[in-house]
């Protein structure tokens, strides 16, 4: 495994705190484990400027409700928002309706004491998981937006320049899209070439009026993106 995560135990109990970060060290996945004794400690630490945390270990004898917010509120915030949150379970709760409670409040796995080195390590298996799997659908849906963006902003400011207007604040807007797309990782950019052409392919043509010049303009990009974005795009010029 060559990637390793940072993790945040959050139990009343120092003991079990100290017990589960002792075991950690034994498993290769994980790099810096820290630990708090309420889920509010927890937030201020998640809060913080610093690395990403890939997996949250939380005691479920804080309660439903405690854990439930607390993971929600968790969630919300930069270093957790791609964690894998797990529940740390009592020894009396090795039972089908705790286990599946604990996966309703929110956790996407659980651990029962004494923690196992190789329960840990399909723990941090499962956290990379997760995150590559948040990281991913985050991106889809930053590249749909930004797609959106692109072929909105290019069509009105070149309608603008057909109908002899100023495009003022959608070239600027355009010109912040662009920006943002130069912006973007070389990893990356295939995948957002891949999300604009799934856009530009569904588009529709669309008719315009153009009222100096008497006659209707079709910006059918959709349907022919080599000559109509092409031409489109010296309008820009």
């Amino acid at each position: 495994m060559s990637q390793k995560i940072n993790a945040l135990i959050v139990h009343e109990n120092a003991t079990t705190r100290v017990n589960l970060k002792t075991a950690t060290t034994s498993v290769y996945g994980f790099k810096d484990v820290r630990h708090v004794g309420s889920p509010h400690d927890a937030l201020i630490q998640l809060n913080k400027d610093e690395e990403p945390v890939g997996a949250v270990f939380v005691a479920r004898s804080f309660g439903k409700d405690v854990v439930s917010s607390f993971i929600a509120n968790a969630k919300g915030t930069t270093r957790a928002q791609d964690a894998a949150f797990i529940l740390i379970l009592e020894a009396s709760d090795q039972d089908s309706a705790a286990v599946t409670a604990s996966l309703v409040e929110g956790g996407d796995g659980f651990l029962f004491e004494p923690f196992s080195v190789d329960t840990l390590k399909e723990i941090t298996e499962l956290a990379i998981k997760i995150r590559n799997k948040r990281l991913d659908l985050r991106e889809r849906a930053a590249f749909k937006l930004l797609a959106d963006d692109a072929v909105k902003y290019i069509d009105k400011v070149i309608e603008a320049r057909l109908e002899g207007r100023d495009p003022g604040y959608d070239m600027k807007m355009l010109r912040k899209t662009e920006q943002a797309i130069a912006n973007i990782g070389a990893e990356s950019m295939p995948r957002f070439f891949s999300e604009l052409g799934k856009h530009v392919l569904g588009l529709e043509p669309v008719q315009r009026e153009v009222p100096d010049q008497r006659r209707k303009v079709k910006w059918t990009c959709a349907k022919s993106p080599v000559t109509d974005c092409v031409s489109g795009l010296r309008l820009l010029a």
